[in-house]
């Protein structure tokens, strides 16, 4: 990806753990051209604060190719969601998954492979290696460090199962920390 041509982004899971912290680190290295895909009206403006220029509510829908307007999408959600993103992609975009909250199996059409070339890349922070990863920890830990506006919660075991709840129900925000 290149900053100089400000290409379209598309981010799932957006007041999520991992799609807060994405789009926080985009929009902190000069990225402007971010969507943020909600899934209600109440994270729309969580999402604007985190960076994202645009928010899109997500809808379901049978066709198997939309108008392509994103040139990468990043998918921390899975399932229904990276279906979603693929349909939404421009010719020879690039889609990563690195979640499957919402499910690990994906009933994809082809179509947007085939006739836009667009590309799915699996995210593997489980065996990476060793150098790539402390690299990425340095940038996390520097030029990409959102410190203080990290949406998260700490909560101690009496909260643990009130939180599960809402995170099924998908009223949850962030990252949660359970204190020990």
């Amino acid at each position: 990806m290149n900053i100089k041509s400000q290409p379209e982004i598309l981010v799932s899971g957006a007041t999520g753990g991992v799609g807060s912290v994405a789009i926080q680190i985009l929009h902190k290295i000069g990225y402007e051209n971010i969507t943020a895909i909600v899934r209600k009206e109440k994270q729309i403006e969580i999402a604007k604060k985190l960076g994202a220029k645009q928010v899109i509510i997500i809808e379901d829908d049978n066709k198997p190719l939309k108008k392509g307007i994103f040139d990468y999408f990043l998918d921390t959600v899975g399932s229904n969601v990276t279906l979603y993103g693929l349909k939404r992609l421009n010719y020879q975009g690039v889609a990563t998954v690195c979640g499957n909250v919402a499910g690990n199996s994906l009933n994809a059409n082809i179509l947007p492979f085939i006739l836009r070339g667009i590309k799915l890349i699996g995210i593997d922070s489980v065996y990476v290696d060793h150098n790539i990863r402390e690299d990425i920890w340095s940038k996390l830990a520097n030029e990409w460090n959102i410190g203080n506006s990290l949406l998260y919660n700490e909560i101690g075991f009496e909260e643990f199962y009130k939180t599960i709840d809402q995170l099924l129900k998908g009223q949850h925000l962030g990252r949660t920390i359970l204190k020990v």
